[in-house]
């Protein structure tokens, strides 16, 4: 069933679908006709599910693959949940506890579980990466701190090309962010 441990994860993804984690896969349902697809690009469990309307993309978060690499963050479509952008993340982040896409579809960004609660900025665009099946590199990382990230929210207005301004959420903290990119010289 439902895994309510990961939260903010049950998303609206068009008029009749909803999109859910169950261990290792993402659930799209059709709420009338009761008809399931699945986005099957993770090799463990999910923990984070994120919706970025205007885009039509979800971003998904999973736990490390015990033995072998780092977790990863998957970006797709639910309109084809079988091709997907990877976001590798190094061995020692252990799993991804938050994700989000900026509104303007440019910058993903996931929080890790590691000891330094690092954070993850990746540039797009991610839908032409998703339908390519593409592996992205992170382009900056960072430590959030001593507390573990659950949720990481974006907004319309706080994102331009230069700056990218956020609110992050976990056990004992609210946090605001904005961090600037430094400008291409002429």
């Amino acid at each position: 069933g439902y895994n309510g441990s990961c939260r903010n994860s049950l998303h609206f993804v068009s008029e009749t679908e909803i999109a859910y984690p169950i261990a290792c896969l993402v659930v799209i349902l059709d709420v009338f006709s009761n008809k399931q697809r699945f986005f099957e690009g993770h090799t463990n469990d999910v923990q984070c599910l994120a919706w970025n309307e205007r885009h039509q993309l979800c971003i998904s978060g999973q736990m490390d693959e015990k033995g072998t690499a780092g977790p990863k963050a998957c970006i797709w479509s639910p309109a084809r949940p079988s091709s997907f952008c990877n976001l590798p993340h190094p061995r020692d982040a252990r799993s991804v506890s938050a994700a989000a896409i900026s509104p303007d579809g440019h910058v993903a960004m996931t929080f890790t579980t590691d000891d330094a609660r690092s954070f993850y900025l990746w540039r797009g665009p991610f839908g032409r990466a998703a339908a390519k099946e593409a592996t992205l590199t992170h382009i900056f990382s960072g430590s959030s701190g001593r507390q573990s990230t659950l949720g990481v929210f974006m907004f319309e207005a706080a994102c331009s090309s230069s700056t990218l301004t956020f609110t992050t959420v976990g056990v004992g903290h609210f946090k605001h962010w904005v961090i600037n990119f430094p400008q291409n010289s002429p």
